[in-house]
C-alpha cells in the first residue's frame, strides 16, 4: 500500500525541486536545535570528560584499550565505558589537531551519518526515497536528539552501529542472505564496544517478526542464532587473542556493569527511564494529536499503525533492559529514537500522502512555503555562526578555567582545596583545555586551588595571578615562575 501510494501523485514526478523543500526543512530545523549548542563553548561534563581522553589517544598519551584522562583521574585507565568511540574520535584529533571544534565536527558527523542511515531503514522497509523527510524530521523532534549531538555523547556513536545493525537486518530479509544476518549482529558487537550491553537490542528482531509477520519459530530461531553468533564471536575472539582488550572488558564489567546492578542507589526509581522516555516523546505525541485532529477535519487516510509494529517492538526492547541498574540517564535509550520515529512516520505517511496529494506543487502557497523554509534555513546557518565559539554552557565558569590554564603549565598537577562542590566538572574542563590534572587529596602541590573568599591561606603559599570568579590560584612560596 505504501510504495502504491508513493508511485501516485507528485511521487510519479519525481522531480528534487519539489521535494527538496522538505529535505531544507529537516536541515534547517536541525541547526535550530542545535544553534545555540554544538559549535560553542562548553559541554555537559561526560561529553568533556570524552574529548579530554580522544585527545590524548591522538597524541599518545593512553591507547585504545588503557584510555588515559588525566593523571590523577583515571590515569592507569578510563573504564567506565567501552573504548571504541573514543577511539574513533581521537582519529579526528589526529587529523584536525588540538581544536575545541574538532569533537563538534565529530559529534556533527555522526549526526549526519545517523539521519542517512534512517533514510536507508525507511527505504528498506518499503517507504519510498522522497518521503524519507518524515522519519527524519520526527526524529529530529524527539527530546534529546539535538542535545547528545551537541554534548558528544558515546550514545550518539552507539546509535549509529545499533542503525546499521537494523539495515543489515533488513537487507538479510529482502535478500535472503545468512551473510547479512551475521554481518547485522557483527555491527552489535562493535556498539557493544561503543556502549557495553545497552545497543544489544537489536537482537529482539526475530522475535518481534515471529510475532508480528507471521515468521516461522524456524526462522525466528535460526535468525536469532547467527545475530547472536555474530554479535558475540568477534568480541569473544578480542578477549582471547589480547590480552589488553580482555583486561578492559573485564575491568568495565567489573566498574559499570556488576556494580551498578548490585548498588543500592537511594531515591532511585527503576521506572525513571519510562518515564524519561515518554518525557522525551512529549513533541512527538503533540504532533500526533495535532495531525489526528487534521485527518478527522480533512476526511484523509486514516493513519497505518500496523506497518511499524517491529519498529515499536524494537523500541520496547531498547527501553526495559535498562531498568535492570538502578544507574539510569535519559540518553540510555538514545538509541530508540530513530526506530520510534522511523515507526510513527509509517503511522502518519498515509495521511501525510493524503495531505500532499492536494497540494499544488506550481501554485503561489507551495512558492511561499519554500521561501519560508529557505529562510528557517538561513536563520540556522545564521545563528549558527553568530554563537559559533561563544560560551553558553558554564559561562561564568569557562574564563575561570582560562585564566588558571594561562597561569600553570600543560601536563602540571595542581591540588583542589576542599569547598568546590563540581570537582568532576573542574577536573574535565581542566583536563580538556590546558591538559593540567587535579589532585583531590595532595595539599602539596606547587599549585594549589581553592574556593573564592576561602578565609586563611594554607601555610607556604601565596595567592598567584588574580582572583577569578570561582577560583584563588595559590603557588607555593619560594617557588620559581
Amino acid at each position: 500500500m505504501i510504495r502504491q501510494a508513493a508511485r501516485s501523485g507528485i511521487w510519479a514526478l519525481k522531480k528534487p525541486r519539489e521535494i527538496l523543500p522538505f529535505y531544507l526543512l529537516v536541515v534547517a530545523y536541525f541547526l535550530l536545535i542545535t544553534c545555540t549548542r554544538l559549535f560553542t563553548d562548553g559541554m555537559w561534563v561526560d561529553g568533556v570528560v570524552y574529548a579530554a581522553i580522544a585527545r590524548n589517544m591522538a597524541e599518545g598519551m593512553g591507547s585504545i584499550w588503557a584510555p588515559y584522562f588525566s593523571e590523577t583521574l583515571f590515569g592507569e585507565g578510563f573504564y567506565e565505558h567501552p573504548p571504541l568511540a573514543l577511539w574513533a574520535q581521537s582519529l579526528f584529533f589526529e587529523v584536525f589537531g588540538d581544536h575545541l571544534f574538532v569533537e563538534r565536527l565529530y559529534s556533527l558527523c555522526i549526526a549526519i551519518v545517523t539521519g542517512y542511515l534512517i533514510h536507508l531503514i525507511w527505504r528498506e522497509l518499503g517507504g519510498d526515497r522522497w518521503t524519507s523527510f518524515l522519519p527524519l524530521l520526527l526524529w529530529l523532534l524527539v527530546r534529546g536528539v539535538g542535545w547528545a549531538c551537541a554534548n558528544n555523547m558515546l550514545e550518539s556513536t552507539m546509535t549509529v552501529f545499533v542503525a546499521l545493525s537494523v539495515l543489515i537486518y533488513y537487507r538479510s530479509r529482502s535478500r535472503q542472505g545468512r551473510g547479512y544476518l551475521f554481518l547485522s549482529g557483527v555491527m552489535l558487537s562493535i556498539a557493544f564496544l561503543t556502549k557495553g550491553f545497552v545497543p544489544l537490542f537489536p537482537l529482539s528482531l526475530p522475535f518481534w517478526h515471529l510475532l508480528f509477520s507471521k515468521d516461522g519459530f524456524r526462522k525466528f530461531f535460526s535468525d536469532s542464532v547467527v545475530m547472536a553468533a555474530g554479535a558475540v564471536l568477534p568480541v569473544a575472539t578480542l578477549v582471547v587473542v589480547s590480552p589488553a582488550a580482555a583486561q578492559n572488558l573485564f575491568n568495565y564489567l567489573d566498574v559499570q556493569v556488576i556494580r551498578s546492578i548490585t548498588s543500592e542507589l537511594p531515591g532511585k526509581n527503576r521506572w525513571y527511564i519510562v518515564y524519561k522516555f515518554f518525557d522525551a516523546m512529549v513533541p512527538l505525541v503533540g504532533v500526533t494529536a495535532l495531525l489526528l485532529v487534521l485527518q478527522k477535519w480533512l476526511r484523509l487516510p486514516n493513519f497505518d499503525w500496523k506497518r511499524g509494529l517491529p519498529m515499536w517492538g524494537l523500541t520496547v526492547a531498547g527501553v526495559l533492559p535498562v531498568m535492570i541498574s538502578l544507574k539510569q540517564r535519559p540518553y540510555y535509550v538514545l538509541g530508540t529514537y530513530p526506530f520510534v520515529a522511523i515507526a510513527l512516520g509509517f503511522a502518519v505517511l498515509p495521511f501525510v500522502m493524503g495531505v500532499l496529494e492536494r497540494v499544488d506543487f506550481n501554485g503561489a502557497r507551495f512558492a511561499w512555503f519554500s521561501r519560508a523554509v529557505l529562510l528557517t534555513l538561513v536563520a540556522g546557518v545564521a545563528l549558527t555562526v553568530l554563537f559559533w565559539g561563544r560560551p553558553t554552557r558554564d559561562e561564568e565558569l569557562l574564563p575561570d578555567v582560562y585564566a588558571i590554564t594561562d597561569l600553570v603549565d600543560e601536563k602540571s598537577v595542581v591540588g583542589m582545596g576542599q569547598g568546590f562542590k563540581a570537582l568532576t566538572l573542574y577536573e574535565a574542563y581542566f583536563a580538556r583545555y590546558g591538559k593540567i590534572s587535579v589532585d583531590r587529596a595532595d595539599y602539596e602541590r606547587e599549585f594549589l586551588l581553592m574556593p573564592v573568599g576561602e578565609g586563611i591561606l594554607p601555610e607556604g603559599y601565596a595567592v598567584h595571578g588574580p582572583e577569578t570568579s570561582f577560583f584563588q590560584l595559590l603557588k607555593k612560596t619560594g617557588s620559581q615562575d
